[in-house]
């Protein structure tokens, strides 16, 4: 998790949409808020809870289900588990998980496993099956159809990222493009990922896989490291690119590249992983929840939310 080592003033941010500029406006929501500074030499220590609840994703042919990580906190021990909000039902899929996992409506669960290869499991907990056998594969994601896959390969210095059948085969590269924590858009035609694009600015692109061009969605610039672009979604229109930073949620809609700001978070509500329901009514994220307990300590929890695809009506998932 993000080190939270000072305080963060509500700012404004430059957003940059290729040609022109705009002035967005950050303001926190109520009960929430960012930490002093810490009065420790080594920043502020942490307490956590039995089980942490993390990366989850919906199935996107039922959002009343969903994916998820629960780390037992004492033995670092991650299972992927699946919970049915409508039955109640939670069970376990397997062990050892490390990123989020992607749900594809072949009903097979894309993850990256301890071993950091990716690899598939049905819904029901059958055939797990091993995809990449040369390590350092990461950030795996299905395309609409289920049929193909993309995914990051480091190799020392070099990340490449590559497309695969669902058997594993590589199939493609794309060159200038490195995958991380992107999404496929269920037309097929863009694959979006965050980018570094300076010292002091950075942006979501996307690639179409078909062409290898790549256009900027849209981009921001780094005041500190809560500015910095992670994770992203596609909603099923493939037209609106959900997208997050330490500080907010945004949405751009691609015809007129116009953003908007749908919720801002801080220190006691930081949010991280992000998925669309496959419907596109609901998002699903996982949130730290924190508060000091102490001159220089934190107790932090990660929990569940889903809310409506505009940031309201967000609801705590109880395990």
């Amino acid at each position: 998790m993000i080190s939270l080592h000072r305080a963060i003033a509500i700012i404004s941010c430059c957003m940059l949409f290729f040609s022109c500029s705009k002035d967005i406006a950050f303001s926190l929501e109520g009960n929430c808020f960012d930490f002093p500074p810490s009065t420790g030499p080594f920043g502020y220590s942490y307490q956590y809870p039995a089980s942490l609840y993390l990366a989850p994703c919906f199935n996107p042919n039922n959002s009343n289900e969903f994916v998820y990580v629960r780390e037992t906190k004492s033995t670092g021990q991650t299972e992927l588990r699946i919970k049915n909000r409508s039955t109640g039902n939670d069970y376990l899929l397997t062990t050892s998980i490390f990123q989020k996992p992607d749900w594809g409506r072949n009903g097979w669960i894309l993850f990256n496993h301890g071993d950091n290869n990716v690899w598939k499991i049905k819904s029901n907990g059958d055939s797990l099956t091993q995809l990449t056998f040369t390590s350092s594969c990461f950030d795996a994601v299905w395309n609409y159809a289920g049929d193909r896959y993309v995914f990051r390969r480091t190799d020392g210095a070099n990340n490449y990222s590559i497309i695969a059948d669902d058997e594993g085969n590589p199939l493609d590269t794309l060159p200038g493009f490195i995958l991380s924590n992107g999404s496929w858009s269920n037309d097929s035609q863009k694959i979006s990922s965050p980018v570094s694009t300076g010292p002091s600015s950075n942006a979501i692109i996307s690639i179409n896989p078909n062409t290898g061009q790549i256009s900027e969605v849209a981009a921001i610039e780094i005041g500190d490291a809560k500015d910095i672009i992670s994770y992203s979604d596609w909603f099923p229109d493939s037209q609106r690119l959900l997208w997050k930073t330490s500080r907010s949620f945004f949405i751009t809609d691609l015809p007129g590249l116009q953003t908007q700001i749908i919720k801002t978070f801080c220190d006691t509500k930081l949010y991280v992983v992000i998925d669309i329901s496959g419907d596109g009514s609901k998002i699903i994220a996982s949130r730290w929840d924190q508060k000091l307990i102490g001159d220089n300590t934190i107790f932090s929890e990660s929990n569940i939310y889903i809310m409506n695809a505009d940031g309201t009506g967000e609801v705590k998932i109880h395990f």
